[in-house]
């Protein structure tokens, strides 16, 4: 078993035990030492800590905006840092970045970043592990819903946004609204009057459905959908997954300014 330490600040503390879980299922020879499940009521936080790291083959610090601001994360940091030249073992401190800082920690500005969002949940896991290279309790962590959905009448229409809180996503989704819509539009944030991709769609009147396989929701990029309607703009009555986008067959297709042309 090789133990590894996960360094984190208490609100970053779902999306750690997140991984803490998926770790566990996917890789059972490593044992993550995270402080919910180690540390009692009455324990020393110090000696528990101390040991947790002291015996851990590797050190995995979780940083935010908010982790860099807490005394107990730079004090695991702190005694990481001596572990590391204690060892002579340079990789033994393991940074994921969870979010944009505004100054990363002087010691580990000349190490390799898992940047969280820019991996899919399955993607993260293994970078982890293989960041990891050389997996105590079976506890279930916190199941996180990754997916950010906003919607809301704009103009003529309905506009339906999807944005990653975390890691990247893969796109598939359905909609389904109360009446029927006339035209879709669709794209990304970045580039919002030209879409090319290779995807998959099945629509109905009231419901359209979408996959596509070459791209995926990223934290700083969401992808949206804009309905367009005749008269009263229609509600919408449920949001989801397509589950079973991926298994349907892709084609092409550009759309330009709502011009759409298929190959």
């Amino acid at each position: 078993m090789k133990k590894i330490f996960l360094s984190h600040a208490t609100e970053d503390k779902p999306l750690v035990e997140h991984i803490y879980n998926k770790l566990k299922e996917k890789y059972p020879e490593i044992e993550p030492w995270l402080d919910k499940f180690e540390i009692v009521g009455g324990s020393s936080l110090i000696d528990k800590i101390g040991s947790g790291i002291e015996s851990s083959e590797k050190f995995v610090i979780f940083l935010s905006d908010v982790s860099i601001q807490k005394p107990w994360v730079n004090k695991e940091l702190k005694k990481a840092i001596m572990e590391e030249v204690k060892r002579g073992n340079s990789n033994f401190i393991i940074p994921v970045l969870i979010n944009n800082i505004i100054k990363v920690p002087a010691f580990l500005e000349e190490k390799f970043y898992i940047e969280v969002s820019k991996y899919t949940e399955v993607e993260l896991i293994n970078a982890i592990f293989y960041a990891i290279d050389d997996k105590m309790p079976n506890q279930k962590g916190e199941t996180i819903n990754n997916l950010s959905v906003n919607h809301g009448v704009h103009r003529s229409g309905q506009i339906v946004e999807f944005k990653a809180r975390y890691w990247a996503e893969p796109i598939s989704f359905e909609v389904t609204f109360d009446k029927p819509f006339k035209r879709v539009i669709r794209g990304f944030q970045q580039s919002p009057n030209t879409f090319s991709a290779t995807f998959a769609e099945e629509k109905t009147e009231v419901t359209y459905k979408i996959c596509i396989s070459s791209q995926k929701i990223v934290s700083d990029n969401f992808f949206f959908l804009y309905f367009v309607f005749d008269g009263e703009i229609g509600k919408i009555t449920n949001i989801r997954k397509w589950i079973d986008g991926p298994s349907k067959p892709m084609a092409v297709i550009t759309e330009v300014r709502g011009t759409q042309k298929k190959s």
